[in-house]
């Protein structure tokens, strides 16, 4: 199986392989207090996972433990930041992802910024967040938990009309 590997010059790590017979793109990147974030991307750079992975390791060790528990030989590769393969809802540009909140705080959701007009905007996939719902499930009440059972693609539905509103206050645009 064919993969790439490359480094940052700010030590983040960018590993391209493939999972099921999917692409995918998996980043470590150095935060706060010495700690690590683990992204997901699906070959269109969206987000499908990421955890915050407690200080011990740097990010070129995690990807070498991951590299090697998955056996594979990635070939060095130049770094490029992911960017995800839809335009800005705002001017139709490309978008990055920004890693960062603004005090430092990673954000559970993921927010890109334009590379041309700078307006924020947010890209949630339905895999993404059906996981931060199973990860944080004590957050919902009985009677959400009970709606989540009863109608999964209706309680995830609510939950991103939810999502939209609190974005939309912000100025934040969702990318479809």
């Amino acid at each position: 199986m064919e993969s790439n590997i490359s480094e940052s010059p700010k030590h983040a790590v960018r590993l391209e392989y493939t999972s099921d017979g999917s692409q995918r793109i998996k980043t470590w990147e150095s935060v706060k207090d010495g700690d690590v974030l683990e992204t997901v991307f699906s070959e269109g750079g969206t987000i499908l996972d990421r955890h915050l992975l407690k200080a011990g390791k740097t990010p070129k060790e995690h990807a070498e433990e991951f590299v090697e528990v998955a056996g594979l030989e990635p070939r060095e590769n130049v770094y490029e930041a992911v960017s995800l393969q839809k335009g800005c809802p705002k001017c139709g540009s490309s978008v990055s992802c920004i890693i960062e909140g603004e005090q430092g705080d990673i954000p559970v959701m993921p927010v890109y910024m334009c590379d041309s007009c700078k307006s924020k905007s947010y890209c949630l996939t339905d895999q993404y967040l059906i996981l931060l719902i199973s990860r944080n499930i004590k957050m919902f009440s009985e009677a959400e938990l009970e709606a989540y059972t009863k109608n999964p693609e209706e309680f995830i539905k609510d939950v991103k009309a939810n999502i939209n509103r609190m974005f939309a206050a912000k100025h934040i645009y969702e990318i479809k």
